[in-house]
């Protein structure tokens, strides 16, 4: 996870990442088993094409997500607080939610669950889980499994989008037109398992 988390830091203006923890999210039995029979489902219904030798069933992937952070987990705490404006505590807790996901002015893609195989892309996302610990300054990024299936690609944004069209999985918004990096977006909370927290911190460029 460190050095996957290291090797995806591919904005060089953002200077060098050092992975200072790495801790395991242990979910419920309820989203594991979810995960896992959404997971059995896209394999054995479509069998899609997987990105890589590491990938897992139902192109199981393992993607970076930034959010929203209110307490002090991860950062000499390790149990979850009860904010309910603490995302990352929320996610720990229960998963990724659609019903929870804040409505926002504009998403790329519609509502839906972001990702991104660049942990670069996922710090920006991370500004408010920003901490001071043992005089570094630290963000948390959340490392999650993802089924993504057989992927839409797009290019162009659409925030029309409430579901990946007939056949697919997921969308992958790809490099061109509107992105700079990648982007994989779910809209069902079984595509989606949480692995580990990654407390980090990171040299001026």
């Amino acid at each position: 996870v460190s050095n996957q988390f290291v090797a995806k830091w591919l904005h060089q203006n953002k200077g060098t990442p050092r992975v200072i923890e790495v801790y395991e999210i242990w979910n419920s039995l309820k989203v594991v088993e979810n995960f896992y029979h959404y997971q059995n489902k896209v394999e054995s219904d479509d069998h899609p094409k997987r990105f890589s030798k590491f990938a897992g069933p139902g192109n199981t992937n393992r993607r970076f997500h930034g959010t929203a952070r209110k307490c002090n987990l991860g950062v000499g705490v390790n149990e979850i607080c009860s904010d309910n404006s603490c995302v990352v505590c929320r996610i720990v807790e229960s998963g990724f939610l659609m019903q929870k996901k804040s409505l926002r002015n504009w998403d790329r893609f519609g509502r839906g669950h972001y990702f991104t195989a660049t942990s670069s892309k996922s710090h920006d996302y991370c500004n408010t889980t920003e901490k001071i610990y043992n005089g570094e300054t630290t963000r948390l990024a959340i490392v999650v499994n993802v089924v993504v299936g057989r992927g839409f690609p797009l290019k162009k944004n659409d925030s029309t989008i409430i579901a990946p069209p007939d056949g697919y999985h997921s969308i992958l918004g790809e490099v061109g037109d509107d992105l700079n990096f990648d982007e994989v977006v779910t809209y069902s909370d079984e595509s989606t398992l949480p692995g580990y927290l990654v407390l980090y911190t990171w040299s001026a460029s």
